[in-house]
């Protein structure tokens, strides 16, 4: 039966008759531009600029192979038909396999049939061609969807419409005919020939007069928008309507109410905030009198306020509503379309029969085909300047019959999905408040109990998350209760198990808002809904903090691009959020609700499942990116993850992601630990060195060091008892407290020379040496350094970089510089080797002071120069503190005392805000020394 490929609304695939599913957004989009390029080569860097619209990656041509791979898995017994060229690839075709190609076809075919008169083939061709056709063309992808193809094969639908109303009023079928060039003619306000076959459908249906105001309304839109007169065909039209002896000019009756009607809900009275997005809705939306259609194209202005449940999309479309209604002087339509509600969602034919009674129309005169009321109401609205807010729309089925197509009026919809792509419009997402949130706690519970307890305020608006409902409930049971202090709320809401419990009055809870968007997902036939609302339980095991897709995929047990589909719906469902490409979480209040629901609907295998696989993606995580920035640990087995690792290739950018993802990093030791897993938790700790090396001063790693040591003893493995001891070691020297430093290097020593481990004593020896530097115990220092060395050189057969930086500081310290220069050369050239942003810029703030001794300004600064930015481009507060320290040194030093007091003034601030007392202490006695020589 062969393979047939639609482009014509939702990409579609058949196989032998079998639809099939090609998963993944670049898989899919890739699919369509190769279709789309008609069976012709598409270039490689083409495919690579659309793919990722004007930005990709560094892996994108490596990732487009992949994407090639799956689709041509996806094409099953077809997968041959996509070729690989020296410039690209291309997808062979053959005849009628795609839908767009077999429409360009039949409307050759309709065109040679019309040209003879053939009007029963017409007929056949074009409602057989029209029978196929999906909805827009490339609906899925944006970027298509306005190609000068999608507007070609657009154009050719309403050819092949033109030529099948001509075959009917040809053959007499005048009243059958009307409903649909009602509509197009709405939706079409400029294109004569549908006004010109409605025209004559209406006037061959007896409704002459009808006839007569369509041309009135043409007339004068063509007349406003492009100066010009109708057409010949409209012209001809109108001709045959005047011959007529019951031609009439009298408006039809009964279609005009007597009054504006006004049907907008009372606003909230606390409305707050959202300054910027009510200026939009107005912009949009404010129609000054006698204005014609808002856009070029004649369309009725739309706004769509999308968001999660209780952010506030129904009081922002209210409020500015009831803002606007000066501009709509026939009133406004209001309805609540049950998207998200317990009881069932409103249908669009039912509304439709309520908006048109309300309009002026008799029950009697409605439609029975939801298309022709959907028609009529369109057309009732033509002539009105009415405002229409439908509230809380399901999807975009839901409200496409409700529309209005020309004329003068507006739209407001709200909706909790995100229906970019499926309403044309003004697309406004909501987020939770900001700092108005404080506002608009105050303006329900009064300034004198906020100011009398601003933490306790502050904590309510925390617990709140900046969402309007959350907000309006607290303040409510404030209000309900006048001798409460603040404080007992925010106790309660400190609670997370019990915060959506506190967050409800009467009938409206915060988790009746959060459940109906759940149900939605879990009762929907949609292809993947359901499947995603078990997502969303899953994810409610990892609730705290935010997952990139590979680990999301870890935790799901999924394939990534199952994984991102399952997340994309989500998102679009306003459940989950996505602050960017790569991360996906839940606002708080939601987080607490994804929790309940995976602790009452998962069993708990399912649960400890998810969640060790999470876990152990974490360690391997760790495991690879930790030996980018310290490759110095020893090379034991990661641990085997479920889901693809992080694509990352450089110490920066795995400091980088150490950084960004540590809060994670520490829940997962603290898991692990309450798991029975120790294991995991002090490989995972004894991997950050790296991390800890430039970041010890933000707590982190002595956190998770100190937590992984608390269960070590139930590690068999003394080297790995003996690793942790050492390195929590190094994080209290970091930080100044050298008796606990000394305690930790003694365990750690012992325990290596019991097992004979040379490469660890060499390493703990490496780090004495440093503790008794800055102690003042110089010689047994250098007796530490030579050692480590002497070790190091025994297991490894090469010099310690470690024992050398700790044997040149050995000599700045004894005075000796020029012995300690050649030292740090060597092994700043070591360091560069290995790429290693951390220890470059401690080497470079060592060799910058070592210059500065020796007399080598330039130099110095330099060396300081460069360590600066180093830190500054990883964010390492106390490396970049202590580079501004030392060149306040060097400019000081030689005698710049303004330059001195700026980078001394500077190195203090980062010092105050990253708690690094010993560059305060050093910054402030520079400042002292400066006001010592005015």
């Amino acid at each position: 039966m062969g393979i047939r490929f639609g482009l014509l609304g939702l990409l579609s695939i058949e196989v032998d008759g079998t639809p099939r599913s090609v998963r993944g957004p670049k898989v899919r989009h890739l699919l369509a531009l190769l279709l789309a390029a008609g069976g012709e080569t598409v270039r490689t860097d083409r495919l690579v600029e659309l793919l990722w619209e004007g930005h990709p990656p560094r892996t994108a041509v490596s990732s487009l192979h992949n994407h090639v791979n799956n689709l041509r898995k996806g094409l099953g017994p077809y997968g041959a038909r996509l070729v690989s060229t020296s410039a690209g690839y291309r997808l062979v075709l053959e005849d009628g396999e795609l839908d767009t190609v077999a429409l360009t076809a039949a409307a050759k075919r309709v065109r040679a049939h019309h040209a003879r008169q053939d009007w029963p083939s017409v007929t056949t061709e074009a409602e057989a061609a029209l029978a196929a056709w999906g909805g827009e063309p490339f609906a899925e992808f944006p970027a298509l969807a306005e190609s000068p193809e999608a507007a070609r094969l657009r154009e050719t639908r309403l050819n092949l419409l033109e030529g099948l109303f001509a075959a009917g009023l040809a053959t007499g079928r005048h009243r059958d005919l009307v409903a649909d060039l009602t509509a197009l003619a709405a939706e079409h306000p400029l294109r004569e020939a549908f006004h010109a076959q409605l025209m004559l459908a209406l006037h061959g249906s007896g409704r002459t007069a009808a006839a007569v105001e369509v041309h009135r309304r043409l007339r004068a839109a063509l007349a406003e928008e492009l100066g010009l007169d109708p057409g010949r065909s409209v012209q001809e039209a109108h001709q045959v309507i005047l011959a007529a002896d019951h031609a009439t000019h009298r408006p039809a009756a009964g279609n005009t109410p007597a009054r504006a009607l006004s049907q907008l809900p009372r606003p909230v009275a606390t409305f707050v905030g959202r300054r910027h997005e009510l200026g939009l809705l107005t912009s949009t939306l404010a129609r000054p009198h006698g204005a014609g259609s808002a856009d070029a194209d004649g369309l009725v202005p739309a706004v769509l306020i999308s968001g999660m449940g209780g952010v506030g999309k129904t009081a922002l479309a209210l409020h500015a509503a009831h803002a606007l209604r000066c501009h709509y002087s026939d009133g406004g339509l209001y309805a609540d379309l049950n998207g998200f509600s317990a009881v069932p969602a409103r249908e669009p034919h039912e509304l439709l029969a309520r908006f048109l009674t309300d309009l002026g129309i008799d029950n009697r005169d409605l439609p029975e085909c939801p298309d022709d009321r959907a028609a009529l109401f369109r057309a009732t609205l033509a002539e009105r300047r009415m405002l229409l807010v439908l509230d809380n729309a399901r999807d975009g089925a839901q409200i496409a019959p409700l529309l209005p197509g020309s004329g003068q009026s507006g739209v407001i919809i709200t909706s909790r999905r995100a229906l970019a792509g499926r309403i044309d419009g003004v697309h406004i997402p909501l987020e939770p408040l900001g700092p108005e949130s404080r506002d608009l706690l105050t303006a329900v519970c009064s300034q004198d109990r906020m100011a009398a307890e601003p933490d306790a305020a502050g904590r309510i608006i925390a617990a709140c998350g900046g969402l309007p409902l959350a907000l309006h409930l607290a303040a409510a049971r404030i209000a309900n209760r006048p001798n409460w202090p603040l404080s007992a709320l925010a106790d309660r809401l400190a609670e997370s198990s019990r915060r959506l419990d506190v967050l409800a009055v009467h009938d409206t809870t915060v988790r009746t808002v959060f459940s109906t968007s759940y149900q939605a997902l879990l009762d929907s036939n949609r292809a993947g809904e359901a499947g995603a609302a078990g997502a969303f339980r899953l994810l409610g095991t990892w609730p705290g903090h935010p997952l990139s897709l590979e680990a999301a995929a870890a935790l799901l047990g999924e394939p990534l691009d199952v994984a991102f589909e399952l997340l994309d719906v989500l998102v679009d469902a306003q459940i989950l959020q996505s602050p960017s490409e790569q991360a996906f979480g839940f606002h708080d209040l939601v987080a607490t609700y994804a929790a309940e629901l995976a602790h009452t609907h998962e069993t708990e295998h399912t649960r400890t499942a998810a969640t060790d696989r999470l876990l152990t993606w974490y360690a391997a995580a760790v495991h690879r990116i930790g030996a980018l920035c310290w490759p110095y640990c020893d090379e034991d087995e990661a641990p085997a993850a479920s889901a693809p690792l992080p694509d990352i290739r450089s110490a920066e950018h795995a400091l980088e992601w150490l950084r960004r993802e540590m809060p994670a990093i520490r829940e997962v030791v603290r898991r692990s630990i309450a798991t029975g897993n120790p294991h995991r938790a002090v490989g995972i700790a004894i991997r950050l060195h790296g991390y800890g090396n430039s970041y010890w001063w933000d707590g982190h790693w002595h956190a998770i060091v100190d937590d992984a040591l608390s269960v070590a003893p139930s590690c068999t493995d003394r080297k790995t008892v003996a690793d942790l001891h050492g390195t929590l070691a190094v994080t209290h020297r970091q930080a100044g407290r050298h008796d606990q430093c000394l305690r930790h290097l003694n365990a750690a020593q012992d325990l290596y020379t019991a097992d004979g481990d040379k490469r660890g004593l060499a390493a703990v020896l490496s780090n004495k040496s440093l503790l008794l530097n800055e102690l003042g115990r110089l010689e047994e220092a250098f007796e530490a350094a030579h050692r480590a060395n002497e070790l190091h050189r025994q297991a490894e057969g090469r010099d310690s970089m470690l024992a050398l930086y700790n044997l040149a500081g050995l000599y700045v310290k004894s005075g000796a510089h020029e012995e300690a220069e050649p030292i740090y050369r060597r092994v700043l050239q070591e360091f560069r080797r290995d790429n290693l942003p951390g220890p470059i810029a401690a080497a470079l703030l060592r060799l910058g002071d070592t210059l500065r001794a020796l007399g080598q300004q330039r130099e110095a600064l330099v060396a300081l120069e460069e360590a600066l930015a180093i830190a500054e481009s990883i964010e390492a507060h106390a490396g970049m503190a202590d580079a501004l320290e030392q060149t306040a040194r060097v400019h000081a030093h030689f005698g710049n005392p303004v330059a001195a007091r700026d980078s001394w003034t500077r190195a203090l601030s980062l010092a105050r805000q990253a708690g690094i007392t010993r560059v305060t202490t050093d910054s402030l006695k520079g400042l002292e020394s400066l006001a010592a020589l005015v």
